[in-house]
């Protein structure tokens, strides 16, 4: 079980208590359901030996039209959450990316990789990472580019993680017991540098790391000592709650709309535990009025932008709804969005600000008469 699948005090947040055994089972190596059809499943036996199947995992046909040289015992695939035909592979011969769903692979890059990742916000970013470090591509493979040393004594990379939401931000985990060592890095900024993010973690391995889509506050790693969780950036660490058994954690997704945290173990099977659910909250002073009529900003993530920033919002109240950008000097500089009447879906949407200047910037949401405000800083 590995592969895609992919602020902090929200009001009414409630931690999970306890792991439970996971109804999802799989054998294999890596395996990468598409997002739109759970009958079509990409998955992998050892040394990068590629399968796919189209009915739910009944029947397999072997997809190595175009690949050389031979994968690692995991050789790591990923595939890309907004176009689910195009996959990335390593072998020994380099970096192979499919633009049919396996029909065919292309060699794209001469490096070698222990992972890789594509960005579930722009699919033309992806990550890849071996022992000498990190390497990235902008441009859907034509050109890479190697990332800065990390600047700190690490163990072995083990895996690299796109940010789910923040295109310019990635984290690489690190094997070893080396007192001192970073078992996490993180770099925001697209590689220029790496901030060493394991905190109070004790000193060890380090194999996975999956950061909550809905709650970017929210980071879990799977180490060798169970799943660990950090909500303060990677500052402070601590066991996810209780239930897992004695074994390595090797894998960790979200199953976004069940709302699960899933742990693939080394021989002890799938784990799950629920996540808080986001679905219906409310602003904390909707929540202490009791009402059930709201209107809901998020803080915007990141802040401080550079290009692009996600606004999360909502309004049950009657009315038209806007969402606008305006500057210190109160001027309108941009419209996000909007809607006939509020019908109090909780929404998503990325706001690019790209062609603004550096400065302090305010997104509004009104709605009935009411408004709520947030403020952004775009740094460039």
């Amino acid at each position: 079980m590995m592969g895609g699948t992919q602020d902090n005090g929200i009001p009414g947040r409630v931690d999970p208590e306890s792991w439970a055994v996971s109804t999802l089972l799989a054998d294999g190596m890596v395996c990468n359901v598409d997002p739109t059809d759970a009958d079509l499943i990409y998955g992998e036996w050892q040394n990068g030996n590629q399968v796919k199947s189209e009915d739910g995992g009944d029947s397999w046909s072997v997809i190595m039209n175009g690949i050389t040289g031979q994968g690692s015992w995991v050789t790591p695939v990923d595939e890309d959450q907004n176009q689910p035909e195009r996959l990335f592979m390593s072998t020994s011969h380099g970096i192979f990316r499919t633009t049919d769903g396996g029909g065919y692979w292309e060699n794209v890059g001469s490096q070698t990789a222990t992972w890789i990742s594509i960005s579930p916000v722009d699919g033309d970013v992806v990550w890849t990472v071996n022992a000498n470090g990190a390497m990235y591509t902008t441009d859907d493979a034509d050109t890479w580019e190697s990332a800065a040393a990390w600047g700190f004594a690490t163990g072995q990379p083990t895996k690299i993680q796109a940010h789910p939401t923040d295109v310019n931000t990635a984290f690489v985990t690190f094997s070893g017991y080396g007192g001192g060592d970073a078992h996490i890095a993180m770099t925001d900024d697209m590689g220029a540098t790496w901030t060493n993010v394991t905190g109070d973690l004790p000193s060890l391995p380090v194999n996975t790391m999956i950061v909550d889509p809905l709650d970017p506050s929210a980071w879990y790693i799977g180490t060798d000592a169970g799943v660990w969780s950090s909500t303060d950036g990677g500052a402070t660490w601590a066991p996810h709650e209780v239930g897992l058994p004695n074994a390595m954690i090797l894998d960790l997704e979200i199953r976004r709309t069940a709302r699960k945290l899933v742990a693939g173990t080394h021989g002890r099977g799938a784990w799950e535990i629920d996540l808080p659910d986001l679905s219906g909250v409310e602003t904390e002073e909707d929540v202490a009025e009791g009402s059930s009529i709201y209107l809901m900003l998020d803080p915007p993530y990141p802040n401080p932008l550079r290009d692009h920033t996600l606004l999360r919002f909502a309004s049950s109240r009657p009315g038209p709804v806007s969402l606008d950008i305006y500057d210190v000097s109160g001027r309108h500089v941009s419209h996000v969005g909007d809607l006939a009447d509020g019908d109090g879906i909780i929404r998503t949407t990325w706001w690019d600000a790209r062609d603004l200047p550096s400065g302090v910037y305010f997104v509004t949401l009104r709605s009935g008469g009411e408004l709520k405000s947030r403020r952004i800083v775009i740094a460039k």
